[in-house]
């Protein structure tokens, strides 16, 4: 293999490698206490996993996360 192609590859590995570390966890109540959910993939609707409307705090575990007030990311997101 020729140096740029294993430079591409290893950089297409360390991408997917970053991506799947990122995991975060929602807890039901405030100081993160409660039921709690955890993710490492995107999640468009608690309601699919019995926690729509519950998160009240959350930690992130790993990665960078976005979080909205809606289903489907609409309404105010943060990161």
């Amino acid at each position: 293999m020729n140096w740029k192609f294993k430079s591409v590859l290893g950089l297409f590995a360390l991408i997917l490698a970053t991506q799947a570390m990122a995991q975060m966890t929602s807890y039901e109540k405030e100081n993160f206490r409660g039921r709690r959910f955890t993710t490492d993939n995107d999640v468009k609707n608690f309601m699919q996993h019995g926690f729509n409307n519950r998160a009240s705090s959350v930690i992130v575990n790993s990665g960078r996360w976005m979080a909205c007030e809606d289903v489907r990311f609409e309404c105010r997101c943060v990161i």
